[in-house]
């Protein structure tokens, strides 16, 4: 287990947002897992986590390959929330058991190459901490001969029994070669202890300290200058949030709904940095304090190569980057917490959150609307406590190109909780909320829309909106709003 500097990065900047007198200090947000099932491996890259199945394990995995003059091989990191793991009570103690399997195949044709597993035990000391989204990281070294590999990693929940299944592709370089080489482009942020590690969830929360992307170069000419190309572009995106599932028409969305435009991005950085008098160099974009939305990164390198016929060539890499709130995918600041609120506060009542003329005013009308629906403050800190931890385990179920709880899906999760069956096929997704499904109130239809722009794939799954949803769900916000949720 490794980078707990980064969990306490975000931990610390949840902290800093809240104030002793006010509700939002009974905000402690746990996460609810539910279900059964197990889903096809997912290509890390693809801008959706899989189709939601209550109940098994939720984790994120970056691979890191070797570049020339490294041993040949690459780093695993894998981040699992303690919310996906069950844990069981041992003594005064919680446990939670897990076997991660790597399989490792030829990219090209898909030829078995190697399996590796092993199993982790992770141990907390009260209930609370089971409920935290904070991750668990890990760290596996895999010696491996140069090549292009596909990686399946299946990570099970030994308690459960449940699994889940990632997946990357990627190439190790030859480590005795003496061509020019870039690696892969990695988002990662510096530790307390003065390292970098990879930042391993698809959304890279803005609020850590350093966060960057890079890349490493090596085998340059150190007696010829190289020059390098560093463009961050910014894509145009759907934020808006879901509409009511009775609403027949779709909101307006030059765009599409829950969707990204990869046309006339909009460019957030542009350098040209000459490299000189080095044979191994680290290129960088920070990515701290960005709005939030989609970016690619695009890393280009124009370097001599000396030999009998002299030459230059030309290195690329690319990488698409979701930046998410300060401490994603926990709601934390109180712009944050008042959108999220769309779902179970009026109009006007948004109105007057979003129009208020300072912060202050802003936290008192904040407080004020959630006393409302729960006159005692211990009672309304518990309710505000249910509701924003539905909202960050939509953003950890759901985010796609958008925060999770903005989608169709996170919106019905949000107010109606996990459903207790789900019936998944190529293009949809049926949630059940009665096992009899007699009751068509009680039963969700997503729509799978998918498309690709050669870099990442995405996938967003849009409700299919019916008017007689209206009486149940206006009846199920108001038992937010009166504090009755079950």
């Amino acid at each position: 287990m490794y980078g707990r500097a980064l969990v306490k990065s975000i931990r610390t900047l949840i902290l800093m947002r809240c104030h002793a007198s006010s509700v939002l200090t009974g905000i402690l947000l746990s996460g609810l897992v539910s279900g059964c099932y197990t889903p096809p491996a997912i290509d890390q890259y693809q801008a959706s986590r899989a189709a939601y199945v209550p109940g098994i394990p939720s984790f994120d995995m970056e691979t890191v390959p070797s570049v020339p003059g490294e041993p040949s091989g690459l780093d695993l990191h894998l981040s699992v929330p303690s919310t996906s793991l069950t844990f069981e009570k041992v003594g005064e103690r919680f446990r939670a058991m897990s076997e991660v399997r790597v399989d490792l195949l030829n990219a090209k044709d898909q030829t078995f190459v190697l399996e590796r597993t092993w199993r982790d035990t992770m141990v907390v000391s009260s209930y609370r901490e089971t409920q935290r989204h904070e991750p668990f990281l890990f760290r596996r070294r895999l010696d491996l001969p140069p090549g292009d590999y596909s990686v399946d990693v299946t990570f099970e929940n030994l308690s459960s029994e449940k699994t889940t299944v990632r997946r990357q592709t990627i190439g190790i370089p030859d480590s005795a070669a003496l061509f020019p080489h870039m690696g892969k482009i990695l988002v990662q942020a510096r530790t307390d202890r003065g390292s970098f590690l990879p930042v391993v969830p698809f959304f890279a929360p803005v609020g850590l300290d350093s966060l960057e992307c890079a890349v490493k170069l090596v085998n340059l000419n150190p007696a010829s200058a190289s020059t390098a190309t560093l463009d961050l572009v910014r894509y145009r995106s759907d934020t808006a949030p879901a509409s009511p599932p009775m609403a027949l028409t779709i909101q307006d969305l030059p765009l599409g709904y829950g969707m990204v435009s990869f046309e006339s991005p909009d460019t957030a950085e542009a350098a040209t940095r000459p490299i000189t008098g080095t044979k191994a160099a680290t290129l960088a974009i920070s990515l701290r304090g960005l709005p939030l939305g989609n970016y690619k990164a695009a890393f280009q390198v124009s370097t001599p190569v000396d030999g009998p016929e002299p030459h230059d060539t030309l290195l690329r890499a690319e990488r698409f980057i979701s930046i998410g709130g300060p401490a994603f995918p926990r709601p934390s600041t109180l712009t944050e917490l008042i959108e999220a609120m769309v779902y179970i506060a009026r109009r006007d009542e948004m109105v007057l959150l979003r129009e208020a003329p300072t912060p202050e005013i802003a936290r008192t009308r904040f407080d004020s609307l959630w006393l409302t629906f729960r006159s005692d403050k211990s009672e309304a800190a518990k309710l505000i406590n249910q509701y924003y931890s539905r909202v960050e385990e939509a953003n950890q179920r759901f985010s796609s190109t958008k925060e999770g709880w903005r989608t169709d899906q996170g919106m019905v999760y949000i107010i109606l909780g996990p459903p207790v069956d789900v019936m998944n096929t190529k293009d949809r997704q049926v949630w059940y909320y009665d096992l009899r499904g007699d009751d068509a109130v009680n039963v969700y239809t997503f729509q799978r829309r998918f498309f690709t722009d050669g870099l990442v794939s995405i996938a967003s799954y849009t409700l299919f909106r019916q008017p007689y949803y209206e009486a149940f769900w206006t009846r199920m916000v108001e038992k937010w709003r009166s504090g009755e949720v079950f």
